[in-house]
């Protein structure tokens, strides 16, 4: 199998509404797409921001979704990076994001810079990092 590139990530959410203005409003996603009344679902909403696509899911026929826990099997973050930590902290902090602070610090070095993480509506641990480093 030859993988041409990455096409998007899919996120449920119970909280649509939170959901979508995290992602619009905080992370700079636009909303290219919203099929309202999708087959089973109210939202099925395509949100992109260069080549990263989100598919924002509301739930089916409305039967609550599970909690999220980062101790699930499958994707535990989503990490993006950033020119500027301090700045993306300070937007977070403004837009009143849930920071998951660690050791007592919301802004932490790691190997090659500085991260923090934030916690969407909808629960899915965002990472923010000023490098690539792996």
């Amino acid at each position: 199998m030859e993988i041409q590139g990455f096409h998007h990530f899919g996120i449920q959410t119970a909280c649509y509404d939170a959901s979508l203005k995290f992602y619009c409003d905080l992370l700079g996603f636009e909303l290219i797409r919203d099929d309202l009344h999708a087959p089973k679902r109210l939202h099925r909403t395509w949100l992109k921001r260069g080549p990263i696509m989100i598919e924002l899911l509301s739930p089916k026929c409305n039967k609550p979704y599970n909690a999220f826990s980062n101790k699930n099997e499958g994707v535990a973050h989503l990490s993006f990076l950033v020119a500027d930590i301090e700045e993306a902290y300070e937007a977070a902090k403004t837009f009143g994001a849930t920071i998951r602070s660690r050791h007592g610090k919301d802004i932490y070095r790691i190997k090659g810079g500085k991260q923090m993480k934030l916690i969407a509506p909808e629960g899915t641990e965002i990472e923010i990092r000023d490098t690539e480093y792996v």
